[in-house]
């Protein structure tokens, strides 16, 4: 069991590391809004590899798309930063293993928040997808 604070400070450094690596290896000058039309159709696959992730933080080694990779990140991504804000909103003493707050946080709080707070985020950085 870890409080949500204790799994922040141990994920957040593993999620800050690839989005470095995400921001300039991959995004850099490219306009990503085609990925505003992908999610939706491959939401359940994304599905399926946070809940292979969870038990062990790592990413199968399976042949995956590029596109499948990227909407993963981009979704460990929003819940780091939910799971930043709810620390810092007196939510950091909730207590599970860590594989229940990867769930939590990019699983059922993608379905029902953070899949909208994303989409409003990058297509306001990125517009309508082409």
């Amino acid at each position: 069991m870890q409080t949500l604070k204790e799994f922040v400070a141990v994920w957040a450094s593993i999620i800050d590391a690839q989005s470095i690596d995400v921001t300039l290896k991959v995004e850099a000058g490219q306009n990503m809004s085609r990925f505003l039309t992908l999610e939706p159709k491959m939401r359940q696959a994304v599905d399926a590899l946070v809940e292979d992730y969870a038990p062990t933080l790592a990413v199968p080694q399976e042949n995956l798309s590029f596109e499948l990779v990227y909407l993963f990140h981009l979704r460990l991504q929003e819940a780091l930063l939910f799971a930043r804000f709810l620390v810092e909103n007196g939510f950091d003493e909730s207590q599970k293993p860590a594989s229940e707050w990867i769930l939590f946080l990019a699983l059922d709080s993608w379905e029902y928040l953070l899949v909208h707070k994303w989409r409003f985020d990058f297509l306001s950085y990125y517009g309508l997808p082409k």
